[in-house]
């Protein structure tokens, strides 16, 4: 679906191959991904305050203690994301959203 393709390119852009060639989502690049969309989004950035929210969307997306989150976790986590962001999710809107 066109939402699976735009979700899809943040993923290609940020993700790498694990040793056993799994491609996953490191907590590092996770915080440093979202902290710029929550720049992006938020009139006022407060860095505490989103790096609060950062990581207790990560313990909710990579279900504890993991250090890392897979592809499906990060569809999930996008969804979201949108979801917190975006007035009314049509599939439209969530994908224009997310083609910003």
């Amino acid at each position: 679906s066109s939402v699976r393709g735009a979700v899809g390119k943040f993923w290609r852009a940020i993700s790498y191959a694990s040793p056993d060639g799994v491609t996953i989502l490191g907590k590092v690049t996770y915080h440093r991904f979202n902290a710029k969309i929550w720049r992006a989004l938020l009139p006022v950035f407060d860095a505490k305050l989103v790096a609060e929210a950062i990581n207790d969307d990560w313990i909710t997306d990579a279900g504890g203690a993991k250090a890392f989150i897979s592809e499906a976790d990060f569809y999930t986590s996008m969804f979201e994301l949108v979801d917190n962001f975006c007035e009314e999710a049509t599939l439209e809107r969530v994908v224009t959203w997310l083609n910003k």
